[in-house]
């Protein structure tokens, strides 16, 4: 199951409006609701009107990830999926990885890429499919509040004293 890419088959041009009132078209997963990319107004608008973005389809499906990734932390406590996570904490230990963590927090000059106004401490990874050699651009330099949002199962389902909602990260 990944939150970040979509690749469902069925997809449709749908109406987006942004929060300035602007109108864009992207096709849409009908399955999982993700934005699947930019479609060229006058492409979208051949033919019948796009209907409008499912929002919901898309927060039913993060929701189902959510609940996914949970699943799999419950696993972890309980002792399954230990290979991948030996391999996670082999990762972490690696030069390699500390190399990289280092060019996520030169990238962000070392405040949160989720509210922008906290001093990032954890690199949080968008996607394991590239783990121990994943792109800079699959890693994210975050505070402990916003880390905290993205995964609340590891705060004890709330976030850390001193966070505030305003300025935190989404959890995508």
């Amino acid at each position: 199951m990944n939150v970040l890419s979509c690749e469902h088959v069925r997809k449709e041009v749908r109406r987006l409006v942004a929060s300035n009132g602007v109108a864009h078209y992207v096709r849409q997963c009908l399955d999982c609701g993700h934005n699947c990319g930019a479609v060229p107004k006058l492409m979208a608008l051949k033919g019948a009107r796009p209907m409008g973005f499912d929002e919901n389809l898309r927060l039913d499906w993060q929701r189902k990830c959510r609940e996914h990734f949970a699943e799999q932390q419950a696993a972890k406590a309980a002792g399954q999926g230990s290979e991948w996570w030996e391999r996670y904490d082999a990762v972490m230990a690696s030069p390699e990885w500390r190399d990289r963590r280092r060019l996520v927090m030169l990238r962000s000059g070392g405040i949160c890429e989720g509210c922008g106004r906290r001093q990032a401490v954890h690199v949080h990874h968008l996607s394991y499919a590239n783990l121990g050699n994943e792109f800079l651009w699959e890693l994210r330099a975050v505070c402990e509040a916003c880390h905290a949002r993205i995964h609340p199962h590891r705060f004890g389902q709330r976030p850390p004293s001193g966070a505030d909602d305003a300025g935190a990260a989404e959890a995508g």
